[in-house]
């Protein structure tokens, strides 16, 4: 079955085929104990570690080499994936969308070094850029990192994902510099990771008083009254969200940011602005 799980093309199926052979034989698979399944997960995780024949400690060990007691933090803080092309990154993402979505429960034991690739595919982009002429947009991978790390920590809440969540914080830090960021889609993508850790019970405990966090917050409250209405739109959304869902004690790391809204109150051009925007922004303020 694992040929068919790459192959491009597929007889007598639409041009989605890739995906959709893929999320058949997945939801087939899904039946097997989880333990049976690590062969599966090796022969796609395998080929990113050793990728252009560049072996490695951790492609040697495999998954025991990184599931071993503090490993993730050392294969995070020293694999690089600059050397692989992104189109290639791009295949591994999707192809890790598509296990969260059929494997369900079987990811669980399994995450890390599929959270871990994803994650240094980010922080290789934030911190290095691209380098030369690349067939696939940086940009949507860096939102499509952010999307799946989004829905990992939304869906997950044990220390197997909990020891990478620093790391993404840094990387949201580096990203927010970059030109990615001033895509809709990645500055959207990175909001969402954000509202998803504060209004958690889990996480908002836990980075409620990170510096990245509050870094973060400081970068988008700072460039409000430059923003557009659509990006002023995500950001109030947040805000609202952080009042509504979050545990009370998270709610207060906004104060310090209620006096910048006001200032986006009283800089409001009641006759010419932007009727749709000046509604919203009184509604959060």
């Amino acid at each position: 079955l694992f040929p068919k799980m790459k192959r491009k093309k597929m007889r007598l199926t639409s041009r989605r085929s890739q995906g959709t052979a893929r999320k058949s034989i997945l939801h087939f698979l899904s039946c097997f104990d989880t333990s049976e399944l690590r062969l599966l997960h090796e022969l796609f995780i395998h080929p990113m570690l050793s990728f252009g024949g560049r072996g490695c400690e951790w492609s040697v060990g495999g998954l025991v080499s990184l599931h071993e007691s503090g490993k993730s933090s050392d294969f995070l803080g020293s694999w690089s994936s600059g050397h692989i092309p992104l189109n290639v990154q791009a295949g591994f993402l999707d192809t890790f969308k598509d296990f969260l979505g059929c494997l369900g429960r079987h990811m669980r034991g399994y995450l890390f070094p599929w959270v871990g690739i994803s994650l240094c595919f980010l922080r290789t982009l934030c911190e290095d850029g691209v380098v030369g002429a690349q067939q696939q947009d940086p940009a949507a991978i860096v939102s499509l990192c952010l999307g799946l790390l989004t829905e990992i920590f939304e869906t997950y809440d044990d220390e197997e994902v909990g020891e990478t969540l620093g790391f993404v914080e840094t990387a949201l830090v580096a990203l927010k510099d970059t030109k990615y960021f001033q895509t809709f889609q990645v500055f959207n993508s990175a909001v969402l990771f954000l509202r998803n850790i504060l209004t958690s019970e889990v996480w908002s405990e836990r980075v409620k008083d990170h510096v990245e966090v509050r870094t973060m917050l400081d970068s988008l409250f700072d460039r409000m009254g430059e923003m557009s209405a659509q990006r002023k739109k995500v950001v109030l959304s947040l805000v609202d969200s952080v009042l509504d869902e979050a545990p009370e004690a998270t709610a207060p790391i906004l104060e310090k940011y209620y006096p910048r809204m006001l200032d986006e109150v009283k800089a409001m051009d009641f006759k010419s602005g932007d009727r749709q925007d000046m509604v919203s922004t009184l509604s959060v303020v």
